[in-house]
């Protein structure tokens, strides 16, 4: 049975030469050696021929694998790319297509660098102190504090702590404007520059033509990454239909990948990709190996955390 281990990065930089070093990210030494760990332990294939495979277009190794990235960040510019051409491999890129509208910074990375600036404590007190004077009928279910114990043990990790993790829940779990109509007044307060902020974390149109022309593969992560199984489904068709349709303009090709945001997929998503025509999507419930002949719109990933780095 084919196997195809597929392995999610996000934030790919040396967080301590930067302005926001508690950015959990992956070091740029770490991403060098886990490709090099990849590259000897696994055959590097596209996306694409993985579609085919599924597809029955073709054949693939045994013991195959992909990369993939989330989220549109410079740093796959500037620091993956480099490796990635170095060692004559591909990647598929997501991009959130908001950002290259409007220069505004995606809710998901909003709360990361509120994190990274504030801490979890001042930033729970500010969250709740919005809830409590605005959202009283929110305010008990999603209060913020250290001692709550969410029912879901996939939201703990090794990496946050428990309040931490109780934090990115109450907010996730909040409902979709809402949430991001608060952590877009706490950022506001926060940093000076939001156009300036975005253009320095993602990628532009000419950098992602150059990777383009480059190999690298690129498929869409929503319009302004909500969960999908959380919204409409008229938002969640316009959300995969905007980012689509913004791209394809763009780059002048066919854009038909696509990975959740936040990893999660629902009937009505999965029903809104088939109408409009994309061959896979990329879900991320935990990692989970994919083998044999998987559902297109349900491929499993890793997190890069999940993986040896040598």
């Amino acid at each position: 049975m084919k196997k195809c281990t597929i392995v999610m990065y996000h934030f790919v930089r040396n967080m301590y030469e930067t302005d926001y070093p508690e950015i959990k990210g992956l070091l740029v030494d770490k991403f060098k050696k886990q490709i090099n760990y990849l590259m000897n332990n696994y055959t590097i294939i596209s996306l694409g021929e993985y579609v085919n495979f599924l597809n029955d277009k073709g054949e693939i190794p045994n013991d195959s694998c992909i990369l993939t990235f989330d989220d549109g960040l410079k740093d796959h510019y500037e620091h993956v790319l480099p490796i990635l051409k170095e060692k004559k491999i591909s990647g598929c890129f997501f991009i959130a297509t908001k950002p290259l509208v409007d220069y505004s910074v995606l809710p998901v990375q909003k709360v990361q660098f509120l994190l990274a600036k504030l801490g979890t404590e001042k930033l729970a007190r500010e969250f709740n102190l919005i809830l409590e004077n605005k959202h009283m009928d929110l305010f008990e279910k999603h209060l913020i504090d250290d001692v709550k114990h969410i029912d879901r043990e996939d939201w703990y990790d090794n990496w946050d702590t428990t309040f931490t993790s109780n934090l990115k829940y109450c907010i996730a779990s909040l409902p979709w404007k809402i949430k991001d109509s608060i952590v877009d007044e706490i950022f506001s307060k926060s940093f000076e520059n939001e156009e300036e902020f975005s253009r320095e974390l993602y990628l532009n149109w000419d950098e992602i033509k150059e990777m383009v022309d480059g190999g690298m593969s690129f498929g869409t992560h929503s319009h302004s990454h909500p969960d999908l199984s959380k919204v409409s489904e008229e938002e969640q068709i316009n959300e995969l239909k905007v980012s689509k349709e913004i791209m394809e303009k763009k780059l002048g090709k066919e854009i038909n990948l696509c990975s959740y945001p936040y990893g999660i997929p629902s009937d009505a998503s999965i029903k809104a990709l088939k109408d409009l025509k994309y061959n896979c999507a990329l879900i991320y419930t935990g990692g989970k190996l994919n083998e044999g002949k998987v559902d297109l719109y349900k491929i499993s990933r890793f997190d890069t955390n999940e993986l040896p780095f040598q």
